[in-house]
């Protein structure tokens, strides 16, 4: 992989942070907003963007047999890191530590990864289709399992959860279009992908947004947010990677796996947090320092392919 172009994806996110960071320095706006625009993100842009996701992608049953394939490979990857890193911190009851255990398994696939995979895979349209699907696996686990991890509260792992979440529900909009071939007409089209392509920038400005309220050494003096880090950007790529290399599946396959498992902490995470009121702090940090290394990161990891 281009090792220069992949940095520049990567590092002119961070630019989009800063307007959050002033807005609440300058008193423009509240530390209370930010749950606020969390909201927005993840019941209009988060879904939009995947509605987009099927929409530049047609029909094929190769195709679709191949997205069942990936799905399967997504839910395992994150299951096994979310097992692993829970035994590794059962006997940790402190919500940083809940926070580092969903934060190791779930990646920015939609803000990051999509517009990874269309400049780096431009040869393979249908990378921008396993994204949705990849947004579709990571999302029915984070508003479940992640939940249940953060909050504790077993109502998250009921099966109206699964599907009673923002991006379970477009599927019953985006699936019938995609199985039909049915694009939508061009200005509604225009419309969705205006919406899908604002998830990049609000991410980053709820992360500058939250990155003003903090301390600043206490997130860079915090182990546990170097070990998350570590077990996003480093540990989870490569359980997906071994996975899938395991497995006679398309090269293509393998590579959108591993581009999109390299992403850093979801801002779900962030977001989820914020809506439920608990440790909104540590899964900032976590998505804050996972995304300033995964500069580095990702362009280094990916060089492996």
């Amino acid at each position: 992989m281009n090792f220069l172009l992949t940095f520049q994806s990567v590092a002119i996110l961070l630019v989009y942070a800063i307007p959050g960071y002033l807005l609440i320095k300058c008193k423009v706006l509240k530390p209370e907003h930010i749950a606020s625009f969390s909201t927005v993100l993840l019941y209009i842009c988060l879904p939009s963007q995947s509605l987009y996701s099927f929409q530049v992608t047609d029909f094929t049953v190769e195709l679709f047999i191949q997205m069942l394939i990936f799905f399967a490979l997504a839910i395992l990857a994150e299951l096994i890191m979310l097992a692993l890193i829970w035994f590794m911190y059962r006997k940790k009851n402190d919500v940083g530590h809940k926070v580092v255990i969903v934060a190791s398994a779930f990646g920015n696939v939609g803000f990051l990864g999509v517009p990874l995979v269309e400049a780096l895979l431009p040869e393979y349209p249908e990378a921008v289709c396993f994204s949705a699907v990849f947004m579709v696996a990571l999302n029915l686990l984070a508003w479940t399992a992640g939940l249940f991890i953060m909050t504790g509260d077993k109502k998250f792992l009921s099966i109206k959860k699964v599907f009673l979440n923002p991006q379970m529900l477009i599927l019953i909009v985006a699936l019938p279009l995609f199985f039909t071939n049915t694009k939508l007409p061009e200005p509604l089209f225009n419309a969705i992908d205006i919406m899908g392509k604002g998830t990049t920038f609000l991410c980053m400005l709820i992360l500058g947004m939250r990155f003003a309220t903090v301390n600043k050494k206490k997130v860079f003096t915090d182990i546990k947010n170097y070990i998350g880090s570590f077990l996003k950007l480093i540990a989870f790529p490569s359980v997906a990677f071994l996975i899938s290399f395991a497995l006679p599946i398309d090269s293509n396959i393998i590579k959108v796996l591993f581009i999109l498992s390299c992403c850093p902490t979801a801002s779900i995470v962030h977001n989820l947090a914020e809506i439920h009121r608990t440790g909104q702090q540590e899964a900032s940090n976590l998505v804050l320092t996972s995304t300033l290394f995964s500069i580095i990161t990702i362009p280094i990891m990916l060089l492996l392919i």
